[in-house]
């Protein structure tokens, strides 16, 4: 575990996966869809929980984890 996964609880990265995955989704077309089932994709749950941590800084910004 490092220093930045600590920051967090397991529920709250679950909770950024979740979003990420959401807005993910929202955004997708069909040459999207068609790629994904010609490539395949690694889903969010099969993603380090440091680099969701990261990702989500960059994309949401963590105030909205803020209660």
């Amino acid at each position: 575990m490092t220093a930045k996964t600590k920051e967090y609880t397991k529920e709250q990265i679950d909770e950024m996966r979740e979003l990420l995955a959401e807005s993910e989704f929202e955004g997708l077309k069909d040459r999207d869809l068609k790629q994904v089932l010609w490539d395949g994709c690694v889903g969010w749950v099969n993603i380090p929980d440091e680099d969701i941590i990261n990702h989500y800084g960059e994309v949401v910004g963590f105030d909205v984890l803020e209660d």
